[in-house]
């Protein structure tokens, strides 16, 4: 069996087709930003909002990590009903909604408008894109018609491009950015029988998975990996950041065998660490290496941006190994379809 057979074996809904077809969304996803007239003028903003849910509140992890590094103004992820008491007619709010129907990011769209901010709206439709323009709003249309979690490109290069346009973060060079997906696409996608993602799923199958992002930035990557886990792979992962955990969780893990007896780690890596850094996840790995065995994800490409989501890009083609592995539909929501149907029923 070929790789593309044994990935598309239990994937009637062309999952794999989607992550394959990521570098080229990204493309598409700047082709729309650079297409989409940007309102003229915008004010500085005193703070950024990024507000939304699951997949479409993903990308938001990685521009808060873009404004950690190099911006001059904070950048929050809100993925709630409500957003925070400071946002006011100094924020600058990017509503990210794949559907334009989530039911939370409506409710946090309505707050933000009745405090003042400066929305701008991402969406494929629904509500939230009918409000948008009817209120006068910027909005980036996006195609729908596809899983949230695997259109990250859509919701996610808009925002970056929006930033860069005002200033607020530095320009990208989307040349490089592309190859850098491209690459990952050749390496970990359908065409190569020599995957290094197949062999690391091979050794976390059935293992409670621990992901172990070291730093800030590698722990926000280590959070959208975890989500690609569970929904396409239908398996427990957990998400955890160094330094922090070395206050904490690497106590837990001295008896997590009695918890359960099958665990494996893996740390990533999106860029260089220091010497304390490195220390810390050596003896992290060190003292738990009879109970759960530790693996390394390391980002390509040279911009953070880059290494952020090739790292990301790489972490959707293990949950693909997984799912086929599990012999799991990657696509199904079966808990989630569920929860929503109750949900509706609630006035």
């Amino acid at each position: 069996m070929s790789r593309r057979e044994f990935l598309t074996a239990h994937d009637p809904h062309n999952m794999v087709g989607l992550v394959e077809d990521f570098p080229d969304q990204c493309r598409r996803a700047l082709a729309i930003a650079q297409s989409t007239p940007l309102p003229p003028g915008q004010p500085r903003p005193d703070n950024i909002l990024v507000t939304g849910m699951g997949g479409s509140a993903a990308g938001g992890d990685f521009v808060a990590a873009l404004f950690d590094d190099q911006g001059r103004v904070p950048c929050q992820v809100n993925r709630d009903y409500s957003v925070p008491n400071w946002v006011g007619p100094g924020t600058l709010a990017f509503v990210c909604s794949y559907s334009g129907q989530t039911e939370e990011t409506l409710a946090a769209f309505a707050d933000l408008r009745r405090r003042g901010a400066m929305p701008f709206v991402i969406s494929s439709g629904g509500q939230i894109s009918e409000i948008a323009r009817q209120e006068g709003f910027p909005l980036i249309t996006i195609p729908g018609g596809q899983p949230p979690r695997s259109a990250l490109g859509y919701l996610l290069v808009p925002i970056v491009h929006v930033c860069a346009h005002f200033g607020l973060l530095s320009a990208v060079d989307w040349d490089a950015f592309f190859a850098v997906l491209d690459g990952v696409r050749a390496q970990c996608g359908p065409e190569n029988e020599a995957s290094p993602t197949a062999e690391l799923a091979q050794n976390l199958h059935n293992r409670l998975i621990l992901l172990d992002g070291q730093g800030a930035a590698a722990a926000r990557v280590a959070n959208r990996v975890k989500g690609q886990i569970n929904e396409n792979a239908k398996r427990m992962a957990f998400a955890s950041a160094q330094p922090e955990l070395c206050h904490n969780d690497i106590v837990g893990r001295e008896g997590a065998h009695h918890q359960a007896a099958q665990w494996a780690t893996v740390a990533l890596y999106v860029s260089e660490v220091s010497a304390k850094m490195l220390t810390r996840s050596q003896v992290t790995a060190r003292l738990t290496e009879d109970t759960m065995p530790t693996y390394e994800l390391c980002a390509p490409g040279q911009t953070l941006f880059e290494r952020m989501v090739g790292l990301a890009y790489i972490g959707d083609w293990l949950s693909l190994d997984l799912a086929a592995l599990g012999q799991e539909d990657p696509t199904a929501i079966k808990s989630i379809d569920t929860l929503k149907a109750e949900l509706a029923r609630v006035p």
